[in-house]
């Protein structure tokens, strides 16, 4: 008996509909649904933002561990790097899945999604193009945004509770964060320029340059996205460091997604005054225009958990708010009180042995444990990197020779070769 076609070939041909792009279908969604990830992140940090969208849309289980900036060094300085003199890894975000460990930025993050999700109505490379955009917006955008953005939370106590503390999820790391906090802003002031005009000013001059970038991507393109009719990797890299300038925030925005976006923005009215016009003329231009669209229509809500708040480990006597600064603060004065009474009732000389005394049985006591724990090993990873410039200072001074193995030396010998050709 004959096999009849006809049938088959009166079926119409299967075309997609952009609207499909809501529906993923993604090899490490459906393949993987037993895993999930370890995402290490800043919470209020732009490239953690990225990578959670990215996941988030590829349907990836996650928990996501936050931990806020400078505090984050303490945890992944020793877990994810090589003992010095190899340069130590202190960036965020770090993504753990199924035994693999990505700590090289948020670009292999969406290389290693793309890759698990060939199949995917998800194709944020699939225009060669969008690598390179993303790229120029990783570079030029998101270290302008995060400068803007500790100018603009920094100085008011209100916003540095709002959003930065109430970001923080552990208690643990929120009372540690309480603890350093004068330390920590004002290292953050220093670092990010905070109320220094050219700084700002540069900063805002490369907002500027990068929003106009993206004007012309969309003027150009002949989709909805910037490079045409699909979503990529470059919509996704501007719309997520453009937040600090744009300031999506639920009083504002009913559509906002509180479950979704895990940056929390102020209201233009609690921004300074030199801010509120600058960020609503970027929320009227085409580009802002299309960043609140991609907020509003594609963020959608979180694949990702946290870890327990009532969990033992997470809930030591310590982590109530306000008692670590009152153990800390007062045992302080009470060693202050303590040596003032000592040198008030004794002649300078007992006082002085009493110090040397006292000093070094403190020492003993401190450093000897720490040097065989793996505290010790963290604090000498991040004296390391602060104090000698992450191994910067040895590849300067490093003297090449004949045998040396250094990318700087197969580099030169490749360019010899090329000349000699």
């Amino acid at each position: 008996m004959a096999i009849n076609y006809d049938k088959w070939n009166k079926i119409e041909d299967y075309s997609s509909e952009e609207n499909e792009d809501d529906i993923p279908l993604s090899y490490i969604k459906n393949s993987n649904e037993e895993k999930v990830g370890k995402l290490l992140t800043i919470p209020w940090d732009t490239q953690c933002e990225k990578v959670r969208w990215a996941m988030d849309l590829h349907q990836t289980k996650y928990v996501e561990y936050g931990y806020p900036y400078l505090l984050h060094i303490w945890y992944i300085i020793d877990k994810y790097s090589e003992p010095p003199p190899k340069p130590q890894i202190t960036d965020v975000p770090i993504l753990e899945f199924d035994s693999q460990v990505f700590t090289k930025g948020s670009t292999e993050i969406f290389t290693f999604l793309y890759s698990g999700a060939l199949g995917s109505k998800l194709r944020i490379y699939s225009n060669p193009e969008a690598l390179t955009h993303e790229k120029y917006f990783d570079e030029n955008l998101a270290p302008a945004a995060k400068t803007i953005f500790y100018d603009m939370i920094l100085p008011s106590n209100k916003l540095c509770e709002e959003i930065i503390f109430k970001s923080i999820h552990l208690k643990t790391w929120r009372s540690l964060y309480r603890l350093i906090w004068p330390i920590a802003k004002m290292n953050m002031k220093s670092l990010l320029g905070v109320r220094n005009k050219k700084i700002q000013d540069d900063a805002w001059e490369k907002v500027e340059n990068t929003f106009k970038y993206a004007d012309d991507l969309l003027a150009k393109s002949d989709g909805e996205f910037l490079l045409g009719k699909t979503m990529t990797a470059a919509d996704i890299t501007f719309a997520a460091h453009a937040i600090p300038i744009l300031c999506p925030n639920t009083e504002e925005h009913i559509w906002f997604n509180e479950n979704g976006i895990g940056i929390k923005c102020p209201p233009i009215k609690e921004l300074p005054e030199n801010l509120k016009s600058k960020v609503e003329a970027y929320r009227m231009r085409p580009s802002g225009a299309f960043a609140m669209k991609l907020y509003k229509n594609k963020r959608g809500k979180s694949s990702g958990s946290k870890p327990s708040r009532y969990a033992k480990e997470n809930t030591p006597f310590w982590a109530q708010e306000f008692t670590l600064r009152r153990l800390v603060y007062g045992f302080f004065i009470l060693c202050v009180l303590l040596a003032w009474f000592l040198v008030l009732t004794n002649p300078w000389y007992v006082s002085l042995i009493g110090y040397f005394v006292f000093s070094f049985l403190l020492i003993q006591f401190a450093v000897k444990p720490l040097k065989q724990s793996k505290y010790g090993r963290r604090i000498t990873r991040i004296m390391f990197y602060f104090f000698n410039n992450n191994g910067k200072e040895n590849i300067k001074h490093h003297q090449h020779c004949e045998n040396c193995q250094c990318n700087h030396h197969h580099e030169k010998i490749d360019q010899s070769n090329k000349k000699d050709k």
